[in-house]
């Protein structure tokens, strides 16, 4: 997605398009730097965390990712693996849909290693239970991890 100008973006993502409202996330997390442009937003976990749950609550597996990779690593939030590894089973499976549906053939690295390392960190009854969430887990549904 190209990215807009920062106005524009905010007022898409408002309107509740989830691939603006993961821009706006991105851009939140990597601050002035983000994407070699700077859009005047100074780097904001917690806002990055807002629009990245906003955008991942409809279904999008790159938000989903960014959320693994902010619980992982601890960006405005306290590490959690159990966190971690749900959202990054669940942009992982999605991800894997999405090439199944014939999209561009993309390795977006961070989601297989944090699945694997938070996943390696839990012990075998609350991986099967996040399991058993991203398994049952809807767009919208607010079942989110505990």
């Amino acid at each position: 997605m190209l990215i807009p100008k920062p106005s524009i973006l905010l007022t898409k993502a408002k309107a509740g398009d989830a691939e603006a409202q993961n821009a706006l996330g991105e851009a939140y997390l990597y601050g002035r730097t983000f994407r070699t442009r700077d859009y005047g937003l100074e780097q904001d976990y917690a806002q990055a965390k807002t629009w990245f749950m906003k955008s991942a609550m409809q279904g999008n597996w790159r938000a989903e990712m960014h959320l693994g990779n902010i619980y992982y690593h601890g960006y405005g939030v306290a590490k959690d693996n159990q966190k971690a590894y749900f959202w990054a089973a669940l942009a992982r499976q999605r991800f894997v849909t999405f090439l199944k549906d014939g999209e561009p053939n993309i390795l977006p690295c961070g989601i297989f290693y944090v699945y694997k390392d938070s996943g390696n960190k839990l012990s075998t009854t609350k991986r099967a239970a996040q399991d058993k969430r991203v398994q049952e887990w809807k767009p919208a549904s607010g079942n989110l991890p505990e």
